[in-house]
């Protein structure tokens, strides 16, 4: 299994998977396939799932519309792949904005791991006392 994270700013233009196998002195196509991506905008829209998967029929040959996009594959190779993407919308956040908002969601794990040791050294100490006091009692 392998896993690839890819931003794609204009969904229209779909993304294409090619399958290939390494040799040892050259490699083989072994299928491709276009994906329509403009079903995902209706599925985020409608509110459903953003997790998408399905077996996908690799083909051998793409088909280009009159502007030189790919608008679908054909020619079956017999090759399957299990596709499973994850959608998400876009974030409007510039640069400097995604920076400082990573900045300060690691000065708050810094408080909240300094938070979790006092309250572990508090229990520790409350446990302590009451092992203590039980000693003294017996």
């Amino acid at each position: 299994m392998q896993q690839m994270k890819n931003d794609i700013p204009d969904r229209s233009a779909g993304l294409q998977i090619e399958l290939w196998e390494r040799g040892q002195f050259w490699d083989k196509l072994l299928g491709l396939c276009h994906l329509r991506l403009d079903h995902y905008d209706e599925q985020l829209n409608a509110g459903l799932s953003n997790v998408y998967e399905r077996w996908i029929t690799l083909d051998a040959e793409l088909i280009l519309n009159r502007q030189g996009q790919v608008a679908r594959t054909c020619h079956p190779t017999g090759h399957s792949i299990l596709i499973c993407t994850h959608v998400e919308l876009p974030s409007d956040l510039t640069e400097e904005e995604s920076k400082e908002i990573t900045e300060k969601i690691e000065i708050l794990n810094d408080i909240l791991d300094k938070e979790g040791r006092q309250l572990q050294d508090i229990t520790f100490d409350e446990l302590n006392s009451i092992s203590a006091i039980q000693d003294d009692q017996r």
